[in-house]
């Protein structure tokens, strides 16, 4: 009876052992087979967007032109004689005002993102990732010119932190591709320019090269624009659907532009080029503000910067200096 017993047990025992045996095989079979298919998961790569740092800057409920400079408290803007972008990379990721900019000497007003590869500056290139934070709320802002979020960089603007009164700014740029935007504001009078003794969005003087193949300089006075100098550089006739960009592609061009008061209280405005980046500046407009269209604006707490419309745009050597 005692040996029946032991017996029994000695099988319940067994029984026992086999299980938990059977049990951990299996457990070790089901564990080796998840973590294979988690090995053989194949890797998804991420785009350029996905790698940028979010700031979780809020939404604008509008994009305007060129927002107005959030007023300075306690804080003096520093004094140069040359300001440049000398960054071999950093992206600048735009701000709703310059004191909320991550980037001490830049504010990206619009167009979402600067970016600065081995020294050259670049708008957005091509289209911003259906998830992307800034293609997300300039869809809610701005749907009509930039594309539904996607080219934010059809409104692309960058402004100096620093103020500037008598100053030369200049640079080379080139455009890697148009925009072909239905918007309405896509036309003629936009191009690739300088923003120039810029107080606010509506009070600044504009240089550069239009998309119809003009060189320009114009004055923004109380929002109205005023044309002080207009100049054909570039052949061709423009059409917003067939010929929309009388620029050339892909080819380095130079504009530099010298503005000063002079003693009789008027504006003085030269605007240079340089086409395919020979090294040598050739005078195209120049322009007189006497006061004829509206007060000349003068350069006291007043900024630099670069404008571009529609179109995706490269730049290098971008300098400001200061001029007596």
């Amino acid at each position: 009876m005692e040996f029946s017993s032991m017996n029994n047990l000695g099988k319940n025992m067994l029984v026992a052992f086999v299980s938990l045996f059977l049990f951990m095989g299996l457990f070790s079979y089901v564990t080796t087979l998840r973590r294979t298919q988690e090995i053989r998961t194949p890797l998804i790569p991420l785009s350029r967007d996905t790698d940028i740092e979010e700031y979780k800057t809020p939404a604008p409920t509008e994009v305007p032109e060129t927002p107005s400079i959030k007023k300075r408290t306690q804080v003096q803007a520093p004094a140069y004689n040359t300001y440049a972008i000398d960054s071999l990379s950093t992206i600048i990721e735009e701000a709703d005002y310059n004191l909320e900019s991550k980037n001490s000497d830049w504010w990206v007003n619009s167009g979402g993102y600067f970016f600065i590869e081995n020294g050259i500056g670049k708008t957005v290139s091509g289209k911003l990732s259906p998830t992307n934070s800034w293609r997300l709320k300039y869809n809610a802002s701005s749907p009509l010119d930039t594309d539904n979020g996607y080219h934010p960089q059809n409104i692309f603007r960058l402004i100096s932190q620093s103020s500037w009164t008598n100053f030369e700014q200049s640079m080379y740029f080139r455009v890697t591709a148009d925009n072909i935007s239905p918007s309405p504001n896509r036309a003629a009078h936009n191009g690739v320019l300088f923003l120039n003794r810029y107080k606010d969005s509506n009070n600044l003087y504009y240089t550069g090269i239009r998309v119809d193949g003009q060189a320009v300089i114009k004055k923004k006075l109380k929002g109205t624009y005023y044309t002080l100098a207009l100049s054909s550089l570039f052949p061709g006739i423009y059409e917003r659907s067939s010929n929309p960009n009388l620029i050339p592609k892909n080819t380095w061009i130079g504009i530099k532009t010298l503005i000063f008061d002079n003693s009789d209280g008027t504006v003085h405005i030269h605007l240079y080029t340089d086409i395919n980046r020979t090294g040598s500046w050739t005078l195209i407009a120049k322009a007189i503000d006497d006061g004829t269209l509206g007060a000349p604006l003068y350069g006291e707490h007043a900024h630099a910067g670069i404008r571009t419309d529609f179109m995706d745009v490269e730049f290098d050597e971008y300098l400001i200096e200061k001029r007596n």
